[in-house]
């Protein structure tokens, strides 16, 4: 392929040809590129090649990017930061995926159908089940027995109150690692 000295003036007097020319030329290198630095499947590879290829255009498009003479380089740029953006938005649906709250939600099973229900269920006792004792007593305590720190601290012999919320917040978080230990 004949490379042009600046492809945003090629993409904007030949579009159709040029992005032809950009998609025939880099797709394999690119798709074999993401699979092997960011563990994506070959779909997934290939979604993201052709979001790179439509941001490439747009920005010509737009005028945001007034020149280019190494397109490789700029569709990869393009690649890897969606390859990030996909992995920031993996770790945040994870660390969202359990915290506090949504322990509580879930011990109240508020606004689930009866399958989501069952799997709410199942997940959080297999989870509490891995954690053992005393974390286990004590979030059932807290969360399903709707038990006050000051009862749970009477139950399990703690010094006080907040010892009970000390180890409750530390059982939180072993339970929170757990969670991303196990969805990443």
């Amino acid at each position: 392929m004949k490379s042009p000295i600046n492809w945003t003036e090629y993409i904007r007097e030949n579009e159709n040809r040029a992005l032809s020319e950009i998609y025939d030329e880099h797709r394999e290198p690119f798709l074999s590129w993401v699979q092997n630095n960011g563990n994506f499947s070959r779909d997934q590879a290939l979604e993201i090649f052709q979001v790179s290829i439509i941001i490439l255009y747009e920005n010509v498009i737009s005028g945001k990017l007034k020149m280019l003479d190494n397109v490789k380089s700029y569709l990869f740029t393009i690649g890897k930061n969606k390859m990030m953006e996909h992995f920031r938005k993996i770790k945040k649906s994870h660390h969202e995926s359990f915290n506090e709250s949504s322990l509580f939600n879930a011990a109240t099973l508020d606004e689930l159908d009866f399958d989501e229900e069952r799997d709410v269920l199942l997940s959080i006792e297999n989870a509490l089940q891995k954690l053992g004792d005393p974390c286990k007593i004590l979030l059932e305590s807290y969360y399903f027995k709707k038990l006050s720190l000051q009862e749970i601290a009477l139950k399990m012999k703690y010094k006080n109150t907040d010892t009970a919320k000390t180890k409750k917040f530390k059982c939180i978080q072993r339970l929170r690692k757990m969670f991303l230990v196990d969805k990443s």
